[in-house]
């Protein structure tokens, strides 16, 4: 065999394990990245602050208060990543959830995905923006997620006195992001007698039983005070699945308009809370 023959099957073995091993280089590469920031933005379960802002407060009524549960995604709106939309547009999407908070004339809104500054989306407090907006008085901002210049997770803001928040972050579950609550308790309107617990949640997308899981946690929450409580949220499931039907029947939690087709996105969500005799647990889709 000629030498030159020689020389050209050599160098194709080694050509074609190098398309093999770049590749695979590359995607380890990211798979430890996602796990190393996985791993490190984990925002643990601690008491959290409750601002109070420096906004005229809005007379609630004592009867009723009206509720709002919202998705922010980060400010994107329908756009297929924060990072991929201005700063100008993300101040926009985050003005407009701001401007339907004031129309509904909301009292108390959960939040989820729900951005302290961060990099990714325009490095201005999202929560804090919506809150000045909707003539909120307090803001709670959790930060399910913390780390690498990320800080986000879910939040409160209200008109009601709230006092004693915390949040409560899910054990990690390697892909995804952590998820988590905040818990705050609030006075009704009116009557400093009565103090009850609410709650903004966001479960896991990715996997029914780390739903499961991170619903169990949420259980022992709701089983264990004494007080009336009201959650709100991101399930990422629906009544349809066997999963939130078995939760509210173990926690003895009454729905509002669960089976309601009529009102769409379950990831913005209204409701009218009468007054306190008339309710003890709530659970908001």
């Amino acid at each position: 065999m000629p030498t030159e023959d020689i020389v050209k099957n050599t160098k194709k073995p080694i050509y074609r394990r190098k398309r093999v091993v770049l590749p695979l280089s590359v995607l380890l590469f990211l798979v430890l990245c996602d796990l190393a920031i996985v791993c490190t933005t984990h925002g643990g379960s601690h008491k959290v602050e409750v601002a109070t802002l420096d906004i005229d407060a809005v007379s609630a009524g004592q009867d009723l208060i009206t509720l709002l549960t919202i998705n922010m995604a980060h400010g994107r709106r329908d756009g297929r990543n924060q990072i991929l939309q201005s700063g100008k547009a993300i101040r926009g999407n985050i003005d407009a959830i701001g401007e339907l908070i004031a129309r509904e004339g909301a009292q108390l809104v959960a939040l989820q995905e729900a951005d302290a500054p961060s990099w990714w989306s325009g490095g201005f407090s999202h929560v804090n923006r919506v809150a000045a907006l909707g003539s909120m008085t307090s803001a709670i901002q959790g930060t399910n997620v913390s780390g690498w210049g990320l800080h986000y997770g879910a939040a409160i803001v209200s008109q009601l006195e709230v006092s004693d928040a915390h949040q409560i972050t899910f054990p990690r579950n390697i892909p995804t992001f952590s998820k988590g609550f905040v818990v705050a308790t609030c006075e009704w309107p009116g009557d400093q007698s009565f103090r009850f617990d609410v709650v903004s949640l966001h479960l896991d997308f990715a996997s029914a039983k780390v739903r499961s899981k991170q619903l169990s946690v949420l259980e022992n929450l709701v089983t264990k005070t004494d007080r009336p409580i009201i959650i709100m949220g991101d399930f990422n499931t629906d009544m349809s699945k066997s999963l939130l039907p078995q939760f509210i029947s173990r926690t003895g939690l009454q729905t509002w308009k669960a089976d309601d087709q009529s009102i769409g996105d379950y990831s913005l969500f209204c409701g009218i809370m009468s007054s306190p005799p008339k309710w003890k647990r709530m659970l908001f889709l």
